[in-house]
This record gives structure tokens, C-alpha cells and sequence, in this order.
């Protein structure tokens, strides 16, 4: 996701990478097809993700449609879509558009060419858009700046009720509210009767779940899991270490710290008077998501983990997310989430207690796990929303046959 409009003459986009599987290289693209053209516009490789859902959904709402992406991504197109053409913009923006000619620009992300934008009349869009305004500069030379190429506009979605916000305050026509476009992701297995068995089990206790939790960080887990119990005296923590080759020996030094333990090789299951369960086994992680209402994520407090967690996992089933500030191997994931509302970061290891003595209100885990679920259920919709869009746009032009 991108954070923000970026302003002055932004250079055209300009790829050094050598094109690869699935592009043409340079001076021997094919021509532009005869038909309607629509070029996706990404100006940043993070929204090559979202250029390729939206090639797919409009391939198959209009097979006749040819769509043109700028990438030199061996990701685009899909093999299967015949008619979405990945071409280099090694020329420039303008090159680029002289030689394709679309008969509409789709700008995807808030990265807009101040050298193509104003100066064109191609009918244009932006989509998939979060609009803040930078640090550090004039909120008005800002909305004026951005002004001028928002204007040319027919059209924007943007990601969220502020960015529609800012378009709003720059007095220009209203922004369509569409969310993130995003993959949905296919929610982890798990089996219902352990899930029954286990809830029974639990009945009313605070839960919370600690997983890949790489041996660094079991310390913080285990202090903020002891300020949590002075809180609510019933709390259990599922805790499954980031080396399952580790479970044996952490539950051994948890028992002789005067912890009350039950694993999942032995036990199986919690009693009552168990304060730590212990699981050892990484492809359970669905079960303990759809058990534990609230999951901190092991290896973004330090940034040392070598397994880590997706955060869309727990936020599809439904557990609200808690993490440290290191969150590199899945940053375009927790953004999303963060801008969202649908997780808690914590700065370090002495700030997850507080935060978890807090989130297991149940109030505040229902809305972060809301929040979550939002971003992760409804990015199918989002796609086809702007897909409409685009497709409705079309119709309005006059396209020569």
C-alpha cells in the first residue's frame, strides 16, 4: 500500500531490470492490438499485485479487452490470459503511452507522473489509492500540487474514509470509498470437532495465542503472559515455539519455573488449572487462531525469527493481531491491516503486557478481529467493484472499432 502522493515532477517510471519470462524484451513487443486498450499503471512494484488481480477480473468479464502493464515482472501477465501484455517502460511514460494508445489509463496506487498526468487528454482513473499528506510540507501547497493532477481524474477509489477525506478537502468531486485490493486468502484448515472439544474445554477463560515464537522473545511472551494473569487470574496462553524441535525442552524449564503446563503431544488438551499449553506442531496454527480470539505474532518483536507468521493468517480466522515493530517479511500485509485499524503494534518487548492486559477486553479484540477480517474477506469484492468501474468507464468512451 502506498502511503502517500508523492509530489514535484516525479520522474517517468523507469525499470533497469532486464524483462523476463512473460515480457517482451526491448524493441520487440508486440503492436498495439486493434480494440479497446486499457493501460494499468504501476508505478511501484508493490502494485503489481493489484494490477494483476484487476487483469484477471476484467479478462473475464471482457475476454475482447487488451490490457497493458508496465512491469518487468516475470509475475505478469498470467499465462493463461492471452490478451494482458507486459511491457517494459525503459522509454518513459510518454514513450510508453505513444506507443500503446489505450483508450484508458488506470493508475494504480498514489504515485502520479507529474510529467504525464496534466498533460494528456487519454481518459484516466485512479485506483487502490491512500491518500496522506507528506511530513514536513505546507497542507496547502500540498492539496494544491496534487490538485492539479487529481483533477484530471474521472474517476477515483481510494482505500479508506480519510484518504476520501483529503480528496474532499482539496474540493474535488467526491472519492469512491472501494478498501484494498488484495487476494483473499484461503483460510488455514482446521478440524471442527477439536475445535469443538477444545471450547468446551475452555468454556468462558481468556485465551491468547503466542505462536512462532522464536526462543529471543520467550522471554517477553512469558512476562507479558504473567502480567496478563494478575489481570485475570484464568488467562491461558497456547504457546507454540518457532522450532518445534524446541517443545520438549521448553516445557521441561516452564514446569521447573512453577508454570502449570500441558502440551499438545501429552495432555493433548488444557485443564482447568493449566496456565500454558504448549504446541509443537506449526501446521495446528488454524486450529489455535480460530481458538485463541487474540494471536501475537512470534519474530516481530526483534526481527530475528526464520519462520514467520502471515498476519493475514489469524486476521481471515477471525483472531485479532498483536506484534512488535519488525514486520519486514510481510510489510505490505501489516500496513494494510495497521491502516485498517486490525492490528497492535507495540514498540518493544517491555510494551506487550500493557497492550495484552488491554486487548484481552473483549471489546477490543471484537474490533481489531472485526477490522481484520474486513480487510481479509472483502478484497474479492473490492476487485470487482473497481473492475465494474473501469469496465463502466469504457462504455462512456468513443472507441474507433
Amino acid at each position: 500500500m502506498i502511503g502517500q502522493l508523492v509530489l514535484g515532477m516525479w520522474a517517468a517510471t523507469r525499470r533497469t531490470k532486464t524483462a523476463q519470462t512473460h515480457t517482451a524484451p526491448l524493441g520487440s513487443e508486440p503492436t498495439r492490438p486493434k480494440g479497446p486498450v486499457v493501460w494499468l499503471n504501476t508505478a511501484h512494484e508493490t502494485d503489481l499485485a493489484a494490477a494483476k488481480l484487476l487483469a484477471r477480473s476484467m479478462s473475464d468479464k471482457r475476454p475482447d479487452l487488451a490490457i497493458v502493464v508496465n512491469c518487468d515482472s516475470a509475475s505478469l501477465p498470467p499465462s493463461d490470459l492471452p490478451n494482458v501484455i507486459c511491457a517494459p517502460s525503459n522509454g518513459g511514460a510518454l514513450a510508453f503511452l505513444a506507443r500503446w494508445r489505450p483508450d484508458l489509463i488506470v493508475h494504480i496506487g498514489a504515485k502520479l507522473q507529474a510529467d504525464l498526468v496534466p498533460h494528456i487528454e487519454t481518459p484516466q482513473m485512479l485506483v487502490g489509492a491512500r491518500v496522506e499528506p507528506p511530513h514536513g510540507m505546507s497542507a496547502r501547497l500540498w492539496r494544491k500540487a496534487e490538485r492539479l493532477m487529481l483533477a484530471k481524474m474521472r474517476e477515483i477509489h481510494v482505500e479508506d474514509q480519510a484518504s476520501a477525506g483529503e480528496i474532499a478537502r482539496m474540493k474535488l468531486p467526491p472519492a469512491i470509498v472501494s478498501g484494498v485490493i488484495t487476494e483473499t486468502p484461503n483460510p488455514l484448515e482446521a478440524s471442527e470437532a477439536e475445535r469443538n472439544a477444545f471450547s468446551q474445554t475452555l468454556r468462558a477463560r481468556p485465551v491468547w495465542a503466542a505462536l512462532a515464537v522464536p526462543q529471543g522473545e520467550e522471554r517477553a511472551v512469558l512476562a507479558a503472559h504473567g502480567k496478563a494473569l494478575r489481570h485475570a487470574h484464568r488467562t491461558l496462553l497456547i504457546l507454540q515455539p518457532e522450532d518445534p524441535a524446541r517443545a520438549h525442552e521448553l516445557a521441561e524449564t516452564l514446569e521447573e519455573a512453577g508454570w502449570s503446563i500441558a502440551t499438545r503431544w501429552s495432555e493433548g488438551e488444557p485443564d482447568d488449572d493449566t496456565e500454558i499449553f504448549i504446541a509443537d506442531d506449526p501446521s495446528e496454527a488454524g486450529l489455535w487462531y480460530r481458538i485463541a480470539p487474540l494471536t501475537f505474532l512470534g519474530g516481530t518483536l526483534f526481527g530475528k525469527g526464520k519462520a514467520p507468521r502471515s498476519p493475514f493468517e489469524a486476521a481471515a480466522l477471525g483472531s485479532a493481531i498483536l506484534h512488535g515493530p519488525n514486520t519486514a517479511c510481510f510489510a505490505t500485509d501489516f500496513e494494510r491491516l495497521e491502516a485498517a485499524r486490525a492490528t497492535h503494534r507495540v514498540a518493544s518487548a517491555s510494551g506487550l503486557g500493557d497492550a495484552l492486559a488491554d486487548l484481552l477486553a473483549p471489546d477490543r479484540m471484537a474490533m481489531l478481529a472485526h477490522n481484520a477480517w474486513v480487510v481479509t474477506s472483502g478484497g474479492a469484492g473490492v476487485t470487482m467493484a473497481i473492475t465494474h468501474a473501469i469496465l463502466a468507464q469504457l462504455e462512456t468512451l468513443e472507441i474507433p472499432a
